[in-house]
């Protein structure tokens, strides 16, 4: 998982914690971005509640998932969340587990042109 430099000062993890009035808001964020590795999508079903217990908030539910949402780290579609922007910035891990189900990154020819009859 990829956590940019800035993460704890950038304006959209600022505004959770204001939204929140929580300074521990981007520990809400890791704990998501964390389940999002392990269930390997940046789309998860998952109720208001859902959101509330994986994220490990104690406040009101409906509040975290209204604050992630007005950031934009978050969107509800349906009985689902979407993740925003998770898997292009983690683009290199969702490589390794489509290659991983083939069998693997595909070997490369290291022999150079080959020379026939």
């Amino acid at each position: 998982m990829i956590i940019d430099v800035d993460f704890l000062d950038h304006w959209r993890t600022q505004m959770i914690c204001d939204a929140l009035d929580d300074p521990l808001a981007p520990l809400y964020l890791i704990r998501l971005w964390a389940h999002c590795q392990a269930s390997r999508t940046d789309t998860l079903k998952m109720p208001p509640a859902g959101l509330k217990a994986q994220c490990r908030y104690a406040g009101d539910a409906q509040k975290l998932e209204a604050a992630l949402s007005e950031s934009k780290f978050i969107e509800r579609k349906g009985e689902s969340i979407h993740v925003l922007g998770w898997k292009k910035k983690n683009a290199a891990l969702f490589n390794a587990w489509e290659n991983g189900a083939k069998g693997g990154r595909p070997k490369q020819n290291k022999g150079g042109a080959e020379i026939s009859d």
